[in-house]
């Protein structure tokens, strides 16, 4: 059993969304989707070495250092995101589970603003298998609701 980290578009909003990106010792993904994948990568996925023949960069390179450097976004676990959105912006993400079905849905209450208390469940009713697949979307959305850190 281990904890379940988030998705990567759910790592993409999270980090655009201003969601801390300590990623020292810590998982992580490449802008191309890789879990704990190379950041020093081009666009192309190709190495410095591969497009160059060499591991060295020169003080005249042929291109820019930064150009081989992959955006990375922190994969933290659900229950890291779930705490953060909880503490840090007052929206709560709790999965639910239908005892008839035998099925998972999710509901999100945004607390920020007591005028503006929101509920929102899941419009595809109760069709996750599992707790951590209803977290996963309930997190998505609940992301949707927090202001970019811009």
């Amino acid at each position: 059993m281990k904890e379940q980290r988030v998705s990567f578009k759910t790592a993409k909003l999270a980090k655009e969304k201003g969601f801390p990106q300590d990623l020292f010792n810590s998982p992580w993904y490449n802008e191309l989707g890789s879990y704990c994948g190379r950041t020093d990568l081009n666009k192309n996925g190709k190495s410095y070495s591969e497009v160059y023949g060499t591991t060295e960069f020169s003080f005249t390179p042929k291109c820019k250092k930064e150009e081989f450097w992959l955006e990375s976004y922190l994969a933290p676990t659900q229950s890291l995101l779930q705490k953060w959105l909880r503490e840090k912006h007052d929206i709560y993400v709790d999965p639910l589970f239908n005892i008839c079905s035998k099925l998972f849905g999710w509901e999100i209450w945004d607390d920020k603003n007591e005028e503006n208390y929101e509920y929102k469940p899941n419009s595809d009713d109760w069709d996750f298998k599992t707790y951590e697949e209803a977290l996963e979307i309930g997190l998505l959305e609940a992301l949707s609701l927090v202001d970019s850190k811009i």
